[in-house]
């Protein structure tokens, strides 16, 4: 494959890049379409000698060696920035300890960073919009902190810093996992604060790994964006987490919590008719939901108290599995009488408990199979 430089010379000779003051830069047609292909940082150095403006794609080399992936000056990238994946050296990949373009506003098309195991930090702090997909991951530090708006945003690895200031609305899906590999196999091995202060809305939002806190002070809104889940939460070994979502109005898919969850809010959301709420705690909870309709609940573990005031409408399960001593009679009692569903063997309510305060004592048939079927319908982890 052709060098940058060479494509360079080729261009200039050409009448592309005229002068060494040219701002917009045409790349030549490659691989993956009008490209500039960086095989040092030497070739991002003529870039930015060259370029504010790149009109098609930056490819890293797959035996890019330098330590440092650094292109300053340009503003706009109108395709993507990625690496080149070469069948023929399928096990070399390009090997930099940090990425930054720290003037970079603009991303066309989508960032590609993904699957390289040496990068650490990785820093584009103008960033403001890109285009379709940002994916990078074994990142110990991300900086995006003027991102404003995406389509698809993967952010993952051993990450102890995240900046998204000013993120606000993710079309399709955000995934954020402060671990190298995301998985429940996997433990993470330090803890993330996750600070999304301007995020209003999002197709879905999945928060993975060992979480010490969450702030999101301005969600609104939950789309019908890809992933099983509206809302997913799943962190582990991390410290006791509260969770609250205080402007949460609208969701239109089901959502579920795991970890260690001390508290749990969400004052505005009402109607949750279509969708369901799985939560498992492994810290005391008391539950306190203000839903007026709801499809399924399935709340589990640590669970200390449990009370609905507003419901009246119950089109699926109400399930509760608590290890902590629970008042089951006068919670299924409270609920058959403010949905009208009669709390009977093989019916739509169940409730047990470790404590012998409750008359449900231990984990029936009926509720085991009550459990499997939710568990299998909406494709939930046990």
């Amino acid at each position: 494959m052709h060098s940058l430089y060479s494509w360079s010379l080729l261009a200039l000779a050409a009448g592309v890049l005229p002068v060494a003051t040219t701002e917009w830069c045409n790349p030549p047609l490659g691989t993956y379409g009008y490209m500039y292909y960086v095989e040092s940082q030497s070739g991002l150095d003529e870039i930015a000698d060259h370029c504010t403006t790149v009109n098609g794609t930056i490819v890293m080399a797959y035996n890019y060696t330098d330590s440092s992936f650094y292109l300053p000056k340009v503003r706009n990238i109108t395709g993507s920035l990625q690496w080149e994946h070469n069948l023929d050296y399928y096990d070399t990949r390009p090997s930099p300890a940090t990425i930054d373009l720290p003037d970079l506003e603009e991303l066309g098309s989508s960032m590609y960073l993904n699957g390289l195991p040496t990068l650490r930090n990785i820093s584009m702090p103008k960033l403001k919009t890109q285009g379709w997909e940002l994916h990078v991951n074994y990142v110990h530090e991300a900086d995006f902190r003027s991102l404003e708006t995406g389509k698809y945003i993967t952010i993952t690895g051993n990450i102890s810093t995240l900046r998204l200031d000013a993120l606000r609305d993710v079309s399709e899906r955000l995934l954020i996992c402060n671990m190298d590999l995301c998985g429940p196999d996997n433990s993470p091995a330090s803890s993330l604060d996750i600070s999304l202060l301007s995020l209003e809305s999002a197709g879905s939002v999945s928060l993975q790994g060992r979480i010490s806190s969450l702030e999101v002070p301005a969600l609104t809104r939950m789309g019908d964006g890809s992933g099983i889940y509206n809302l997913e939460f799943s962190s582990s070994g991390g410290p006791t987490i509260n969770l609250t979502f205080p402007r949460l109005t609208s969701i239109v898919r089901d959502m579920i919590f795991t970890g260690d969850i001390g508290g749990f809010a969400m004052p505005n959301l009402r109607k949750m008719s279509e969708t369901s709420l799985l939560l498992t705690t492994f810290k005391p909870l008391a539950v306190n939901l203000p839903f007026d309709a709801v499809n399924d609940i399935l709340l589990r573990g640590n669970i200390s108290s449990v009370e609905l005031p507003n419901l009246h409408n119950l089109t699926g399960y109400f399930t509760v599995d608590s290890d902590l001593p629970l008042d089951c009679d006068s919670i299924l009692d409270t609920i058959s009488t403010a949905t009208n569903v009669t709390a009977s063997a093989g019916g739509k309510l169940h409730c047990t408990s470790s404590a012998a305060w409750s008359n449900h004592t231990g984990r029936s048939t009926t509720v085991k199979l009550a459990i499997a079927v939710m568990v299998l319908m909406l494709g939930w982890q046990l």
